[in-house]
């Protein structure tokens, strides 16, 4: 079994995968080997949120409150969770490259979320969203990636 050359993660606030890819007679065969979904954030009603709330001001007009994004932190809670899982997955192939895809908030967020020998190793960070890609389209933007 030859080594694991690269390892890879595509998400977005809803969607993550772990892939890795090898060397196999000079071609690079992808693999997916965790697939996570966020179920919360495929609605926001379901999250909770309402109108903002009132304060009352003894001086001067009625002023309204923030309330708290459900929607935006479910999808923060998602991008640690799912960055811990891949540094986990990470440590297991230490001597294979990381290329990290996700939407230009997405890459921010799990830039915040890594640690700092995670960083080092990262080749490639790509601020595109193709989540929604077919697997055979995301295999051949992977796979033109590798090869430059």
């Amino acid at each position: 079994m030859p080594p694991i050359s690269h390892i890879i993660l595509i998400c977005d606030a809803k969607r993550g995968l772990i892939m890795h890819s090898q060397a196999v007679n000079g071609t690079n065969t992808l693999k997916i080997d965790r697939e996570f979904h966020n179920e919360l954030a495929a609605s926001s009603h379901l999250s909770g949120s309402s109108p903002p709330g009132r304060t009352s001001n003894k001086s001067g007009p009625t002023s309204a409150v923030e309330s708290p994004d459900y929607h935006e932190q479910d999808k923060m809670r998602f991008i640690r969770m799912l960055s811990k899982e891949f540094m986990a997955y990470a440590k297991t192939h230490a001597d294979a490259a990381i290329i990290m895809v996700a939407p230009p908030r997405s890459l921010a967020l799990l830039r915040q979320a890594t640690e700092v020998d995670f960083k080092t190793r990262t080749t490639m960070e790509i601020d595109k969203d193709i989540t929604k890609s077919t697997m055979d389209d995301i295999k051949l933007f992977i796979n033109k990636i590798i090869k430059n």
